[in-house]
């Protein structure tokens, strides 16, 4: 959330600074999602294919503390044909957030995944991140200040007056990374190994800073 410096004496500036790198891990979230007529009969389905997943996640080599469950839903599917509305089934759906640090695993197991839930895979979003983005937040930190004083020092100039110390800094921070969604669905007979690309993602430090007038 962006930061107003208060009413000062000074100039007052804000400076961007944006730092690219290469991410060293991909996150999928992927699950199943399945309608049923009765919510016992969906969750012994979602169970069994999750447990499918599961195994399939461990058969690929991902380690369990890579992968985590996420959240389990039960919602009515209702009719609305007719005069009255009425339950025409539960759709049951549950994810997993798992993350990748061999890339090329990726593509095998969305395909296999699709293999064992068949229409019933859902592949939420593919994104890719950093483990640890602190050296790309220092670097993203000092351009964001160079950024600030130039702007500073211009306006300094343009008024006639000598740009003092900084008297005032708050930041802004936000990663950037890129994310890549699959089509939600992912039909049996349709799906074929996908590739993947990492590309590149960036780190933004946005600085307020008040400069005194010297």
């Amino acid at each position: 959330m962006s930061a107003t410096p208060a009413p000062q004496q000074g100039i007052a500036v804000q400076g961007s600074g944006v730092v690219t790198g290469v991410p060293d891990r991909l996150r999928v979230r992927i699950g199943v999602q399945h309608l049923a007529g009765s919510v016992e009969e969906g969750m012994a389905v979602v169970g069994a294919t999750s447990q499918a997943l599961l195994n399939l996640f461990t058969e690929h080599g991902v380690p369990t503390d890579d992968v985590q469950t996420g959240e389990l839903s039960v919602y009515p599917q209702w009719d609305y044909s007719g005069n009255h509305q009425r339950i025409a089934g539960y759709q049951v759906a549950t994810t997993y957030a798992v993350t990748l640090t061999e890339f090329e695993q990726a593509g095998p197991i969305v395909t296999a995944a699709g293999r064992v839930a068949g229409d019933d895979l859902v592949v939420h979003s593919v994104v890719w991140e950093m483990a640890d983005d602190a050296e790309l937040g220092a670097a993203a930190r000092e351009a964001a200040f160079a950024d600030a004083r130039q702007r500073a020092a211009q306006l300094a100039e343009l008024s006639g007056v000598t740009l003092g110390e900084p008297i005032w800094i708050s930041e802004d921070s936000s990663p950037v990374s890129p994310s890549t969604p699959y089509q939600s669905r992912i039909a049996q007979e349709s799906v074929s190994d996908i590739g993947v690309a990492s590309g590149t993602t960036q780190v933004r430090v946005t600085l307020h800073v008040v400069f005194a007038i010297g």
